[in-house]
């Protein structure tokens, strides 16, 4: 079979899983509130005012298809609350138009598996790029937010593509290759706060190939010593890049608010102590700001939820502030096991790393290193997803001089390839609860984690479903009396929303069944009796 229709295939195969799991899904807890909302309004009032703390990029594209809805009265942005859903008592976007507007998302899925395919191809050749696109294909991370109206697959798309463009650049040094790297910079800049990170890994990359790579241009400033042209020219290169994308930044935002000193700003419209600090500094809040003013207030209020915002997280079956190990520990139990095992095979095979593959690891170290220790937000992992895409780079590493000729590795790279290929189809549609078999798989993932990690309530349709189509009646989500029956109860109110309530639960029961592994299905046999240390359950 010829390598494009290969090609062909896989990418076909993203959207279709994709589709499938938008077609299946209900709304989730963000989607309709903040990005679709946000994104509806930037289109019919050009003001950006809503979940600020995303730029509009996503929103506003998936947000676009509702311009054109002849009857207004469907556009309705209330979720409700998951009560209401189940029972139908809430006016919401119908379903139909929520799944159009996931169309976006499902593109910038498939566009991120054909910029996989092309860097895995640069660096390690054609059949190292196919199975990096094999692996990004069947991905469960990329599969569930790649289906969602959020800001998560637009920001992994363009802060890879970023990266791709700039290191495409460095080794093709044109000026078409400099536009481009510029442009895409910015893209990712309004589609992902996290973006900014790109700024000091190529500046980071840049002192890197002043030192161990030629590099060489012919359209800017000539100087005759070797070292200083040199210099100069990835210094040039740089402030291009950044110039164009600041560009792209701007008009995104309608150039509304540009160049406003921070001084000039009402104090009260920060939330951060960061940005309340920037704004006492004498000096600094002077300095015209060359951002949008929405784009500023949303990196404050960002600011805010990383340093500021005292909220509890479960994690690890325990309630608390802050986890360290959050991070780390999501991609090591929501990371399909066969991945790390092909990521391990290349490095031992390939010990020595490339100055491109550096280039990737210090992405993936900045976004890590500051996410783990300077902030407090623990939402979800999905934060990171912009890491996945490098390490299917990483996995095709080891058919970097072709198919291995030791026997032993390529059984050790089929059968992880078969492993990872089922694990992911068994878990279809529900990808966003996937957990690999270190922690037991989805069964035992609410568990461990819940929120985006698990339960974004986006299982709200399967309940219905499973309550209709039951001949049985059900208590759904009962709370802190303690009950007997079948009952329905989401992980998020299970482990986190009602943890104390559900202790008389928890302590007595295990789920005998789930709904899309987010929810848990309880059967309570037997007799409550009140004592004076609280409740005692007597079995049937």
């Amino acid at each position: 079979m010829k390598v494009k229709y290969i090609v062909a295939l896989l990418l076909f195969l993203v959207f279709i899983q994709g589709f499938i799991i938008a077609s299946v899904k209900s709304r989730t807890i963000d989607e309709l509130t903040f990005h679709l909302n946000s994104g509806y309004g930037y289109l019919t009032t050009g003001r950006w005012e809503i979940g600020i703390n995303n730029p509009p990029l996503t929103a506003t594209l998936a947000a676009f298809p509702l311009l054109f809805v002849k009857d207004k009265s469907q556009i309705n942005f209330n979720r409700g609350t998951q009560s209401d859903y189940i029972q139908g008592k809430v006016d919401h976007l119908p379903k139909k138009l929520l799944v159009i507007s996931r169309i976006i998302p499902l593109i910038f899925m498939t566009l991120l598996g054909y910029i996989v395919l092309l860097w895995a191809r640069d660096l390690y050749g054609i059949k190292a790029g196919l199975l990096a696109l094999f692996l990004y294909s069947f991905s469960p991370n990329m599969l569930a937010f790649g289906s969602l109206v959020t800001a998560d697959i637009g920001g992994a798309l363009f802060i890879f593509w970023a990266m791709y463009a700039f290191w495409k650049y460095i080794h093709n040094p044109t000026k078409r290759n400099l536009a481009i790297a510029g442009i895409i910079f910015g893209l990712a800049q309004v589609a992902k706060l996290l973006a900014v990170f790109l700024i000091p890994t190529f500046i980071l990359y840049v002192v890197l190939v002043y030192f161990f790579k030629e590099f060489k241009t012919n359209f800017f400033i000539s100087i005759d010593n070797n070292n200083l042209r040199k210099a100069s020219d990835l210094f040039l290169s740089l402030l291009a890049v950044f110039i164009i994308g600041l560009l792209i930044l701007n008009i995104t935002y309608l150039f509304k608010g540009v160049f406003i000193p921070l001084g000039k700003y009402n104090k009260e419209e920060f939330t951060s102590s960061t940005f309340k600090n920037l704004y006492e500094n004498k000096l600094l809040k002077w300095i015209p700001v060359p951002l949008p003013k929405q784009y500023v207030l949303g990196h404050d209020l960002a600011q805010w939820q990383a340093k500021d915002e005292v909220r509890g997280f479960f994690f690890f079956g325990k309630v608390a502030e802050r986890f360290k190990s959050y991070y780390i520990g999501h991609v090591l139990i929501k990371t399909p096991i066969a991945l790390f095992i092909l990521i391990i095979l290349g490095l031992l095979y390939f010990r020595r790393l490339t100055l491109s593959e550096l280039y990737m690891t210090i992405f993936v170290l900045l976004i890590l290193f500051n996410l783990t220790f300077f902030s407090r937000l623990l939402i979800g992992y999905r934060h990171i997803l912009s890491i996945y895409p490098i390490m299917f780079l990483f996995s095709s590493r080891i058919l970097k001089n072709g198919i291995p000729k030791n026997k032993i590795i390529i059984a050790v790279i089929a059968l992880s390839s078969i492993w990872y290929i089922a694990s992911s189809l068994l878990v279809l549609p529900h990808h966003l609860a996937y957990f690999n078999e270190f922690i037991g798989g989805p069964r035992n993932g609410y568990k461990y984690t819940i929120d985006s990690n698990l339960d974004w309530e986006q299982d709200l349709d399967l309940v219905k479903n499973y309550i209709k189509e039951s001949k049985e009646s059900f208590l759904v989500d009962p709370g802190c009396q303690p009950v007997t029956g079948k009952l329905l109860i989401p992980a998020n109110s299970l482990q986190f929303q009602k943890w104390v309530c559900y202790q008389w639960l928890k302590q007595n029961f295990e789920p005998v069944g789930n709904i899309g592994y987010s929810w848990l299905v309880y059967d309570v046999k037997g007799l409550w009796t009140q004592t004076e240390n609280g409740y005692a359950f007597i079995k049937a």
